[in-house]
């Protein structure tokens, strides 16, 4: 595979957008594998310094929601810009989940989980506390949430937990 070359009238911006229309359309036609994608998106990368064309592809494929994709394309963008903050903050956002912990419950989470049926849909994207089917508090993160309920945070019969968006 090789570097595709445009007139040099052609402003970068729309090569960059030509450039990744193509690659996506051929992608989803399986006429070229995720490898190739990312290896045409390398290729065509400038040298310059200018990670545009990667944060570009990246961005494209968490908008379709490739994240398999953008995780590949973000490590392989880090070889050539190693020190780009977008793709410094992408590789951290995009890292595979963690487990946090792992103890077994100890405590029935019943009426907890029935507050969550009845009214999660009213708190999608944020973290929750709740103690019996109480709500202790919400926080857009984890951290900020156990911040704000300090050592009660850890007590085995509270749940925290995030209501994913939809």
């Amino acid at each position: 595979m090789q570097a595709i070359t445009f007139p040099e009238a052609v402003s970068t911006a729309v090569v960059h957008q030509t450039l990744l229309e193509v690659a996506w359309r051929l992608l989803t036609k399986h006429e070229l594998t995720r490898e190739s994608f990312v290896e045409m998106i390398s290729l065509n990368a400038p040298d310059n310094g200018a990670a545009t064309l990667f944060i570009d592809a990246v961005n494209m494929a968490i908008t379709e929601d490739a994240i398999f994709l953008a995780r590949q394309l973000t490590n392989r963008a880090l070889q050539q810009f190693p020190e780009d903050r977008a793709l410094l903050h992408y590789r951290e956002v995009l890292a595979p989940p963690k487990v946090i912990g792992t103890r077994p419950a100890s405590h029935d989470f019943s009426k907890s989980m029935r507050w969550l049926s009845a009214h999660s849909h009213e708190y999608v994207g944020q973290w929750l506390a709740l103690e019996d089917g109480v709500l202790l508090g919400t926080a857009k993160s984890r951290k900020a949430l156990v911040e704000q309920l300090g050592s009660h945070a850890e007590a085995d019969n509270v749940l925290l937990t995030r209501v994913p968006a939809t």
